[in-house]
């Protein structure tokens, strides 16, 4: 899909109000697609359309980059982070290894991803910016392995659709909140 100009995006209403907005992501889809609107600054590392590249370390790196900025220019901030590498096709990670099948090999990459979100999450901490930083995390997708006959994604099985959910927000304990949400609530939560 491609947004429209007319569509108003989180960065948009972010920016609006004074809020550094930035994304490192993996690929051109963003741009080619209008996602970046309301981006200032824009990190894209190259992938092809059939990943042939691992690149969520760069894309960390290209984000940690944006917090030293942040960080030392004292700014509020919007990041967007996006990793591409759980998708097909799979690639076993060295020291994460999880098993050679497709299943196994989905495992190693999201093992990988976890190891680059720690080191973002590492790198928030050391800038002294946890006080400060509410992080999201959260998938847009999930993967079926022939558990109704198809495989990857797009389908409207359990599989596809449930994804993670976490928000972290400096000063608020933890809890475990068991009423279905939808990712399209996390917008106005941000805005709220």
């Amino acid at each position: 899909p491609v947004s429209h100009d007319d569509n108003l995006f989180l960065a948009e209403v972010l920016k609006g109000a004074g809020v550094k907005t930035s994304f490192a992501v993996p690929f051109k889809y963003p741009v080619n697609a209008h996602f970046d609107q309301g981006f200032e600054d824009q990190t894209v590392q190259p992938a092809s359309r059939y990943k042939k590249e691992i690149n969520a370390d760069r894309i960390v790196d290209g984000a940690i980059r944006y917090l030293t900025d942040y960080q030392k220019l004292g700014q509020r901030f919007f990041l967007w982070v996006h990793f591409y590498e759980a998708h097909h096709p799979y690639v076993e990670h060295e020291g994460l290894e999880r098993g050679s099948s497709p299943r196994g090999r989905y495992q190693s990459e999201i093992a990988w991803i976890d190891t680059q979100i720690g080191r973002l999450i590492e790198s928030i901490h050391g800038l002294g910016l946890d006080g400060t930083t509410a992080i999201i995390l959260t998938g847009d997708h999930g993967e079926e392995f022939r558990e109704h006959g198809g495989q990857f994604h797009g389908d409207l099985h359990i599989e596809d659709l449930w994804v993670p959910l976490i928000v972290l927000v400096p000063g608020d304990a933890p809890r475990y909140i068991d009423t279905p949400v939808s990712l399209l609530d996390i917008a106005p939560t941000v805005t709220e």
